[in-house]
């Protein structure tokens, strides 16, 4: 998530989790965790479907993802020849955050835009905020800001109509974070304070994900980190007692990012390492059902958050054997998911490293893979700003005949920074403590 304008994994292409994914899935139902409230509108009204989607729930919650995405298949389908376009639309909106959690971009907004409609038709006024908060960040993501500040405030106006506290809650949230990345510092700060007055008020789980949110408004410039990290420890205690897997990773990640900004290195390492695998850090589990939260964390792009956020750290601390290991294997995740932006973004960054190595010909290879990557997954968005990424249209060393390696090396960086700074393909919401280190990174 770098500078929240443009592609961060996890879903860094990360939100975008924590917007994506609304009250469904990631996460357990304990004795001891307080139960999620679902707004009826979000309830299937058929018993088949009912049915259908507390079975899907319940496989979600086991870590059993793939199972889950069948039977809310199936639900579809039933849903399609019966003519239920209530329930479908509830459908749709589950699979589009399944969809986005595997990496299937275009399905993910082909779910939603129906789920949209579909829910227009029905009236349903607590689905229509949900599903626009997602195109919302999806808008966010292409760096369309205009647009996603638009929608948010579209779902949030729907919310209040409605008069659901809960979703009204939801939207308050993600727009103060989009208000955050605006700059626009003390509307994000009223929206969250409303928003965290009805989550506390009525037990919300969404005080966990709006204290993170906090704590980045808190601290927007490193400012005021020893108040922010206090908040940020506080959200991760609160994802912990609902069992939110999202939320904890996220506030995980920043926690860990606020302590290598700290200079904290060590601390900053450990936390990243022992949060990916579930544990505290003393090393004990802090969910109790350390099985699910694997399997969840096992999802590519919760998956890349942690490698993304842990290979930045290796960074800082001047580690880049573990860096490069970490960007490696998020460049594997992400190239088995069809992930083209995650394999492009982990290419670029292999590559910096080893042209600090002075390794340049592995260095080129790599900014290569990125280059391609970049053009197969934001073609539209390329063609849309203008830009022809052509290495010849770039500024380049002068000499004449063969290139050398560190010419063709000094090519090919610039030309992929060329690429990224002209195509913004947002991603998950980032702390700002990880978008200051990123940006030294770069």
């Amino acid at each position: 998530m770098i500078n929240s304008r443009r592609f961060r994994m996890v879903p860094g292409l990360v939100c975008f989790l924590l917007t994506m994914c609304s009250a469904w899935i990631f996460g357990q139902q304990t004795q001891e965790a307080p139960q999620d409230y679902v707004p009826p509108e979000l309830q299937g009204s058929n018993p088949e479907i009912k049915a259908s989607l507390d079975s899907a729930e319940k496989s979600s919650r086991e870590g059993n993802y793939g199972e889950s995405f069948q039977q809310l298949q199936k639900a579809l389908v039933f849903c399609t020849g019966k003519g239920l376009v209530a329930d479908k639309a509830l459908i749709e909106a589950r699979l589009g955050v399944a969809s986005f959690v595997q990496g299937k971009l275009e399905d993910a907004k082909k779910y939603w835009a129906r789920s949209l409609s579909d829910s227009i038709s029905t009236s349903n006024l607590v689905l229509q905020a949900d599903v626009l908060v997602a195109i919302s960040s999806m808008a966010q993501a292409a760096g369309n800001w205009a647009e996603a500040l638009n929608l948010a405030t579209q779902a949030l106006d729907l919310a209040r109509k409605s008069k659901n506290l809960f979703m009204q809650s939801r939207c308050l949230g993600e727009l103060g974070r989009l208000q955050l990345s605006l700059g626009k510092r003390e509307e994000a700060r009223t929206s969250l304070d409303e928003a965290l007055r009805i989550d506390r008020l009525n037990r919300y789980k969404w005080e966990a994900s709006h204290t993170l949110y906090l704590a980045w408004v808190t601290s927007p410039d490193n400012s005021n980190l020893d108040q922010a990290i206090i908040l940020v420890r506080s959200a991760r205690d609160l994802a912990i007692k609902y069992e939110d897997y999202v939320t904890f990773m996220q506030a995980s990640t920043s926690l860990g990012q606020a302590l290598v900004q700290k200079g904290q290195l060590s601390e900053g390492i450990t936390i990243l390492e022992r949060s990916r695998a579930g544990n505290s850090e003393e090393g004990k589990p802090v969910f109790q059902r350390p099985a699910a939260y694997r399997a969840a964390m096992s999802q590519p792009y919760l998956r890349v958050a942690f490698l993304e956020a842990i290979a930045m750290a290796y960074q800082s601390g001047q580690r880049p054997d573990d860096a490069l290991k970490s960007w490696q294997e998020l460049y594997d995740v992400a190239k088995a998911a069809g992930f083209t932006l995650g394999v492009a973004e982990a290419a670029f960054k292999m590559a910096g490293i080893y042209a600090l190595k002075k390794q340049p010909n592995e260095a080129i290879s790599y900014y290569s893979l990125a280059d391609t990557g970049w053009i197969d997954g934001s073609r539209q968005e390329i063609l849309h700003a203008g830009s022809t990424p052509l290495l010849r249209k770039l500024p380049c060393c002068s000499s004449r005949g063969k290139a050398t390696s560190q010419c063709r090396l000094t090519k090919s960086c610039c030309h992929w920074k060329h690429l990224r700074k002209t195509v913004r393909v947002g991603s998950l919401p980032t702390s700002p403590w990880q978008r200051s280190y990123n940006q030294k990174a770069m």
